[in-house]
């Protein structure tokens, strides 16, 4: 059982879930993400990440059964809009503590003279990558099988290819390996 899971079957569902109205559901999306955060770790950090996905669920109700059809450049601000609000969460649940939160949210925000001097081209470049593949389409793969110079490559190109792309997505990763997260609880 994940703990997604275990917050719906056993908060958020017997806090009366979606059936007691628009704003008691609020208040149980509320209450089920502030747990979530709590179960982390009794900090305020944990506490700050359970809110803000609590707000954004209860921010997001609204507009769900709208965007389930949206097609277009719509769909592609909400699905670009909930990805960045996930990841902008994740420094309150990754930083030692509350003040190193508003120290990366200060140094993310402001732009600087002279703050892109730090940036090479390289990482652009994978950057421009990162953002063209949130417009991929699923079946990109037999789109990219379909062309020619693929169909004729021989298979050792295409391996060698597939290497080259890995070399540089762990160029662009930290040095050393991450600790896994959870082995802080």
């Amino acid at each position: 059982m994940t703990l997604s899971f275990w917050l719906r079957d056993y908060l958020y569902i017997p806090l009366g879930g979606s059936h007691r109205g628009s704003v008691r559901t609020s208040a149980n999306l509320l209450i089920t993400m502030l747990l979530g955060g709590l179960w982390h770790g009794a900090a305020m950090k944990f506490v700050m990440w359970g809110a803000l996905h609590g707000g954004g669920l209860v921010l997001e109700r609204p507009f769900s059964e709208r965007l389930e059809n949206t097609r277009g450049i719509f769909r592609v601000m909400a699905v670009l809009l909930t990805f960045h609000f996930v990841c902008l969460t994740w420094l309150f649940f990754h930083a030692e503590d509350m003040e190193s939160v508003w120290l990366y949210l200060q140094s993310i925000t402001p732009l600087k003279l002279g703050s892109f001097a730090q940036v090479t081209p390289f990482t652009l470049g994978l950057i421009a990558i990162g953002i063209g593949l949130h417009f991929v389409s699923r079946n990109m793969p037999e789109r990219i099988a379909a062309f020619p110079v693929v169909q004729r490559a021989p298979d050792w190109a295409l391996a060698l290819a597939f290497g080259i792309c890995v070399l540089m997505i762990d160029a662009a990763g930290p040095s050393g390996v991450a600790p896994f997260i959870y082995f802080q609880f």
